[in-house]
């Protein structure tokens, strides 16, 4: 049990001095403040958006897009074979905005889908989010100044959950804040480990050549599989640190959406070839596995109770001072009376979700993928 008390605290040291490289990212990250440059000198905008069966989310998104500040920009929808009423109101929109092309890719597939829309794409920047996302009126327009200013290949932007009181949405919305929190912690000390395809810009020339890297065989993924070939190559990739860039999106509404979301995740972590991305994946996953096997040999001795709460209370610490001081960033200051009951509950979802992810069936958009 001596030994693996030992190989525990080295667990736990390890993650903890992760966290702490990453909070101090998150700090050394600046605030992005408006520039004062002239409007004609920043480059066009193609806004992408990839849609499969939306018709109930795209009013909300077309009418964000409506209120856009920023004039010089494109929006390329590309329709994934929806069966709804998804491509009559693509249709409808179009004709009322001369700004707004519709593409339709001959294969099935959101990689296809947005290969196809990029391809398409006449802007020096590409911008791209979810059809399920709202975007803040400067959104495009911040964008384009930090891409005039800071020159970059790939730009992170911030996502955040809209939930409800119900407690399940409150504890999802929490945890994706703490994905939210790494990925900008991890770019701003130099090592990208993550990102998320409702919020990126990048420019079109980089895309093209690492458009072979996304491994058309899974359901998910290209933003990250992106990441990692820019990566590779030596991009420059940077976190956006502007409220008006972050996109909003709806929680799951149960967990069976929320898991079959997290597992669908997981499953492209067998295809990534990034050392720091894999390292960062197995540290997380080890360390819920630490916390969960001296919770249950608790139950045999009081000295292993005793390992239980060490290791329970220093992963609680860390992460709970790390993600409080991100959650004001996102205007979700309340949320932290909610880490202590969130600590209870993640390492049994993260182990499942991992289970699921390595095994089960992945399902999107009613598609199944192994």
């Amino acid at each position: 049990m001596q030994v693996l008390f030992f190989i525990s605290c080295v667990i736990l040291l390890l993650y903890v001095a992760m966290i702490v490289s990453f909070w101090v990212g998150w700090r050394r990250t600046p605030w992005f403040d408006s520039p004062e440059v002239e409007l004609h000198s920043l480059p066009k905008v193609s806004l992408v958006v990839c849609c499969r069966n939306e018709e109930q989310n795209l009013p909300a998104l077309l009418h964000s897009i409506e209120l856009q500040k920023y004039s010089s920009f494109e929006v390329i929808f590309s329709d994934d074979h929806s069966t709804d009423r998804t491509a009559e109101l693509l249709a409808l929109y179009a004709a009322r905005h001369q700004n707004v092309r519709i593409v339709r890719s001959e294969k099935s597939g959101k990689k296809y889908a947005l290969q196809k829309a990029v391809e398409c794409a006449a802007g020096e920047l590409v911008c791209c989010t979810d059809a399920d996302c709202v975007l803040h009126e400067n959104h495009l327009l911040r964008f384009a100044e930090y891409y005039a200013v800071t020159p970059s290949d790939l730009i992170l932007g911030g996502v955040r959950l809209l939930h409800s009181d119900s407690l399940f949405e409150k504890l999802q919305a929490l945890e994706f804040l703490s994905l939210q929190a790494s990925t900008a912690g991890a770019a701003g000390i130099g090592c990208p480990v993550m990102c998320n395809g409702a919020n990126l810009a990048f420019r079109k020339e980089m895309w093209q050549t690492s458009a072979i890297c996304l491994r058309e065989e899974t359901p998910s993924g290209d933003d990250v599989f992106f990441l990692q070939s820019l990566k590779k190559r030596g991009g420059t990739i940077r976190f956006l640190k502007n409220a008006e860039t972050v996109v909003t999106t709806s929680a799951c509404s149960t967990p069976k959406t929320f898991f079959a979301q997290r597992t669908r995740w997981t499953s492209k972590t067998v295809y990534y070839t990034d050392l720091q991305t894999i390292l960062v994946a197995l540290l997380v996953l080890c360390s819920v596995v630490v916390v969960l096997f001296w919770a249950l040999a608790a139950f045999f001795s009081i000295a292993n109770a005793y390992a239980f709460f060490l290791f329970f209370f220093f992963k609680f610490l860390i992460d709970t001072l790390f993600v409080g001081d991100v959650l004001p960033f996102f205007g979700e200051r309340k949320l932290r009376g909610y880490t202590f009951l969130l600590s209870l509950v993640y390492p049994f979802y993260v182990l499942t979700s991992a289970v699921g992810g390595f095994f089960g069936t992945k399902t999107w958009k009613n598609r199944k993928f192994r």
